[in-house]
């Protein structure tokens, strides 16, 4: 089993290689004297893929090479017994993984040309990014974070401590030693007077971490949640210009401090306000409703997406019409639909993660009622474009 996590969904959506078969299943979480019916769900499953792969037109003899890591895992009792709410399985040639999901999925078995990916959305929503930036004096640590993770991240220009800015033997020269209405007024030395006080050392230093955080990171539109002592929080959000710094702070001297408790205590101010990106980007399609950067028809959201043109995507639907994008971006949609025709929903949603954009998965009636009235019904997607 492998962890599914952002890297993971990268490689899924840029995975390039006919052909790619998703399977998507509910499973039970608790282990039963049986699990007898998650095999056979996952048998069948196999099955009509194999039906469906021959349909593409691979031959027999490859049809092992690409369900044989399937079929093996049928063999597999300690997987059966530990299963969550679904099970995901995608398999190519080249490639095979398969992720136990905290998702009810609706069964789905689908060959195209890329990973059926539409119905990861609502865990994706979870994963998505924030920072943690633990300072003091003594040391500077950036995380990168999401719903699961925590890692330590590395940044250019990011000093290390208070300690090595002061070695700078430039800081006039640099602009670095400058005057701040905030911290004091003007920095000019008078007789006797330390020319470059404590706190004028401190806005110096968080000036230093904010020009490298920002610079690096301020593109990700990512929450940054502090976690330090509370005068030096104040003293870095007066001097930052990162644009989405979370109003709470992680308070006290967080050297010692756990990745792992840093991530709980970050995560829980950090939820509310991903939530509240749902709700947020909801009323911002309402506010648009009426104007030309609202899309509610599936091929012409398909070929704004494979233009980069969407701003965020709302999946009201897992699948929908199949056809095809020309390397011009024309979108064709085949009511008679051949093998290997793709979704176009799996296409927009491909493209619009692999262009920046935010995807959402939506109730049915949470964008129906706000549809233009001459859409009302339309669609099993909808989209705010950029531009």
């Amino acid at each position: 089993m492998f962890p599914f996590n952002q890297d993971a969904l990268r490689e899924l959506i840029d995975h390039r290689g006919h052909p790619a078969v998703s399977i998507y299943i509910p499973t039970r979480q608790v282990a039963m004297l049986t699990d007898a019916q998650d095999r056979i769900r996952f048998k069948n499953a196999i099955d009509q893929a194999g039906l469906r792969l021959q349909e593409y037109g691979i031959a027999a003899g490859n049809l092992n090479r690409i369900l044989g890591p399937a079929k093996a895992l049928l063999e597999d009792t300690m997987f059966w017994q530990h299963q969550s709410q679904g099970l995901a399985v995608f398999m190519a040639p080249d490639l095979f993984r398969a992720y136990r999901m905290p998702i009810d999925f609706d069964e789905h078995v689908i060959v195209n040309g890329h990973f059926h990916i539409p119905p990861l959305m609502s865990f994706f929503e979870g994963l998505r990014p924030f920072f943690i930036l633990s300072l003091s004096q003594n040391h500077v640590t950036l995380f990168k974070a999401n719903k699961l993770e925590i890692e330590a991240l590395a940044l250019p220009g990011l000093p290390a401590d208070l300690k090595e800015v002061l070695q700078y033997d430039d800081f006039e020269k640099d602009g670095l030693y400058q005057s701040s209405a905030g911290f004091g007024g003007a920095m000019g030395a008078h007789q006797g007077e330390d020319p470059y006080s404590k706190k004028e050392q401190l806005a110096t230093f968080a000036h230093l971490i904010d020009k490298a955080l920002t610079e690096s990171l301020a593109a990700t539109k990512a929450p940054l949640v502090l976690a330090c002592v509370d005068y030096l929080a104040a003293i870095y959000r007066q001097v930052s210009n990162y644009p989405l710094i979370v109003e709470q702070t992680l308070t006290g001297n967080q050297l010692h401090t756990h990745p792992q408790d840093l991530h709980s205590q970050a995560w829980s101010l950090v939820e509310p306000l991903l939530a509240k990106e749902h709700a947020v980007a909801v009323e911002h399609f309402a506010a648009l409703s009426d104007t030309d950067r609202i899309l509610c028809k599936t091929d012409e959201i398909a070929k704004a997406a494979y233009s980069s043109r969407i701003e965020t995507l709302f999946l009201i639907s897992d699948t929908g019409p199949r056809g095809e994008i020309s390397y011009e971006g024309e979108v064709s949609v085949h009511l008679d639909a051949r093998p290997e025709d793709e979704d176009l929903v799996n296409l927009a949603t491909i493209y619009t993660l692999q262009n920046g954009g935010q995807v959402y998965k939506v109730a049915e009636d949470e964008l129906r009622e706000i549809f233009p009235m001459s859409l009302r019904g339309a669609g099993e997607v909808a989209a705010i474009l950029r531009y």
